[in-house]
């Protein structure tokens, strides 16, 4: 169970504690990845800005010969039809596309890369404290605590807070760049996908925040129990067979794993509900859009189907970036626990020296 002082700590809080288990031996390397994400995101962003005006042109050619970039296109490459044009326009996006995700790989290499060699450091981290522990310290303690600590820790580090983080912060920045591109090309926009979907995240995050501190809870008390009563079988096997415990213990095991089960079920159920819900609400909002479009004519309806083809394509990269945020903010503070776990060999030495200092004084 955590203090509560931990339990009131926020996300930010809690990432800038995640940085700090690594930072100060990778600062370049994380520096250098934050940049990548960045450049990443940025041409994440303007690949999807191409497609708009492509899919308009389908829709109407006229810009062609109105727009001066376009009309130098035209006639520099000797195209006679608007058809032909289209398909060299959609040809290059295809081109941008291949290259984009090419270097989307790439960029998702490194930070794999970074992510493990992380937990390898962490781990020859906490080895080498570990063998720096007082003797009697470590028998006196759970060696569930050590075991989780050494080898599980900086594993579930990985999977649980840093990977999470990383992909967070990913999504965030083309969240703010696909806002910051929109408010430019037609602030109705950014106002529309605020008031369709951001009372909607926050609303549910409101709600979602006691039970996610909740499940945090409960996965580091059953995750230790799992762990206790499986060493207590192996280390007391004889003891067991001889009277005959065997399925005292199975059913122990068994019983919490299927708790831990049930609660890794809750937070799947969380992150699947704010995509849903805002996926509805954008679907709505575009029906509005065409119905209020249907009322208007000329020049007015062609420019609520510019507004609305935009409003589905920055819904359409928006929606997923959004359920990611939600999702990874989710897995941080569900498992916001294990950083507890890293400490303990470390807060275990620093408790034995202050003993120590005590009684010389």
């Amino acid at each position: 169970m955590y203090p509560e002082s931990e339990k009131n700590k926020s996300l930010l809080n809690i990432i800038k504690d995640i940085i700090s288990v690594f930072y100060t031996a990778k600062k370049f390397k994380f520096v250098l990845l934050l940049f990548m994400i960045l450049l990443a995101s940025l041409v994440d962003v303007l690949s999807l800005s191409m497609i708009i005006p492509v899919v308009y042109l389908i829709n109407d050619p006229s810009p062609i010969e109105n727009n001066s970039l376009l009309h130098f296109l035209y006639v520099q490459f000797h195209f006679t039809s608007h058809d032909y044009f289209i398909l060299f326009l959609l040809v290059c996006l295809v081109i941008v596309f291949l290259l984009k995700n090419l270097f989307m790989l790439s960029v998702v290499h490194i930070q794999n890369k970074f992510i493990y060699s992380t937990v390898y450091d962490l781990i020859d981290k906490q080895l080498n404290l570990f063998f720096k522990s007082e003797y009697l310290n470590i028998k006196s303690s759970n060696s569930v605590n050590y075991l989780r600590a050494l080898v599980l820790a900086p594993q579930e580090f990985s999977g649980n807070l840093l990977l999470p983080m990383l992909l967070m912060l990913n999504e965030v920045l083309v969240v703010c760049l696909i806002a910051t591109a929109l408010l430019v090309y037609s602030p109705v926009l950014v106002l529309l996908l605020s008031v369709t979907i951001l009372p909607i995240t926050f609303f549910f995050l409101k709600i979602a925040k006691n039970k996610l501190l909740e499940i945090s809870d409960i996965k580091d008390t059953l995750e230790n129990r799992i762990s206790i009563k499986t060493l207590e079988s192996i280390h007391a096997y004889t003891d067991i067979k001889l009277f005959s415990k065997e399925q005292v213990f199975i059913k122990s095991i068994k019983d919490n794993i299927e708790k831990w089960f049930s609660i890794n079920a809750d937070t799947n159920f969380y992150n699947w509900i704010p995509r849903r819900i805002i996926e509805s609400i954008v679907i709505l909002t575009i029906c509005l859009l065409f119905l209020f479009a249907l009322l208007l004519s000329g020049d007015y309806y062609k420019d609520i189907v510019l507004v609305l083809l935009a409003f589905a394509a920055a819904a359409y990269r928006l929606l997923p970036s959004l359920n990611e945020i939600i999702i990874n903010m989710i897995r941080i503070k569900s498992s916001s626990y294990i950083l507890d776990q890293l400490l303990f060999i470390k807060d275990n030495i620093v408790s034995v020296k202050v003993q120590q200092v005590e009684l010389q004084v």
